[in-house]
């Protein structure tokens, strides 16, 4: 029940045009905690608890977006932009959206984005996460 309160404070806390967790607002992130800190009794000052919920933020926030990226493009071949930016993905404010959708649709955001595929391509490695094994 914590993590999925923690995900809806984060999803209604910061905005969703926020591109990386390092321009997350620190009074954004001590909000957060004080809203949480009113429902749950948790240990503000165990820095490592403090730091696990950080984490937490950081992947809710990084799954959001991909949640609109895929929405995105899934709506980018079959229409255009301007319908897409009229189709917000859910609860996502339409000036928010709008910023998100020219951020998406930019030249940067594709270099990026393609080189980052180039780099995953290149791992020899599987990433070692979720459940499944590494030994075969």
């Amino acid at each position: 029940m914590f993590l999925n309160i923690l995900t809806k404070t984060v999803r209604d806390t910061i905005p969703t045009s926020t591109t990386t967790w390092k321009d997350v607002k620190k009074e954004d992130i001590e909000l957060i905690l004080n809203r949480m800190e009113v429902k749950f009794d948790y240990p503000r000052s165990d820095a490592l608890f403090i730091d696990s919920i950080e984490q937490s933020m950081m992947v809710y926030l990084r799954d959001w977006r991909n949640m609109m990226w895929n929405h995105f493009t899934k709506m980018e071949g079959k229409r255009d932009i301007a319908f897409i930016k009229a189709n917000p993905y859910k609860n996502v404010p339409f000036d928010q959206w709008n910023i998100l959708c020219d951020r998406f649709g930019s030249q940067e955001f594709e270099k990026v984005s393609t080189q980052n595929s180039e780099n995953r391509s290149k791992q020899l490695c599987p990433p070692a996460q979720g459940s499944s094994s590494m030994i075969s």
